[in-house]
């Protein structure tokens, strides 16, 4: 009788054991998810999830395209800025125009560089070279009207008129993680 009765209930009460443990488990992969997402994009932070016990520093060759960006005279702008912080609200509106293009494109950004940035097609995540560099090359001409449509925008706020500029290369590069134990990367090097 009590093997009857036990049985049962030991087999419940494992089943729930594990499904708490496998339900913390996702809701901390959640957690670490969504805020390495905001380091790097959704992509590459799925890449280093599912290879996480295998990232070390190093990488692999893939053909990539990268659009290079900055603000034309930023330091001249920055300057003439009443303050510090000016330069950064309307730096920061700026980058969340263009994050939002090189998403919908399929890009990822891979740096801030001051004013600039490095923006990734074809890795960690490739759908072809072709379709990798014909997307950058409609997210590099819809960034140039954006910042046309920003300019409209920005007309009577105080806030600067500003131009970019836009380079696009596709070529072979190293893509991988660089750094040191305790601080690692995701970047791209080649030529």
């Amino acid at each position: 009788l009590a093997l009857g009765v036990f049985a049962p209930l030991g087999f419940a009460l494992r089943y729930a054991h594990e499904r708490a443990v496998r339900e913390e488990k996702e809701a901390e992969r959640a957690q670490i998810m969504d805020i390495f997402s905001r380091c790097v994009s959704t992509e590459v932070a799925e890449e280093l999830w599912q290879r996480r016990d295998e990232v070390e520093l190093g990488g692999e060759a893939h053909v990539v395209t990268i659009i290079f960006t900055d603000i034309r005279g930023f330091t001249t702008l920055s300057e003439s800025a009443n303050s510090s912080a000016e330069v950064v609200a309307w730096l920061n509106d700026y980058f969340s125009r263009m994050h939002r293009i090189i998403s919908f494109y399929g890009g990822h950004i891979n740096k801030y560089i001051g004013d600039g940035l490095m923006i990734v097609f074809g890795a960690p995540v490739n759908r072809g070279e072709k379709l990798e560099a014909r997307a950058a090359v409609l997210c590099g001409l819809e960034m140039l009207e954006e910042v046309e449509r920003m300019n409209d925008e920005w007309k009577g706020t105080g806030r600067p008129v500003i131009a970019i500029g836009v380079g696009i290369h596709t070529g072979e590069a190293t893509c991988g993680v660089v750094g040191a134990p305790g601080r690692l990367e995701y970047t791209i090097i080649g030529d």
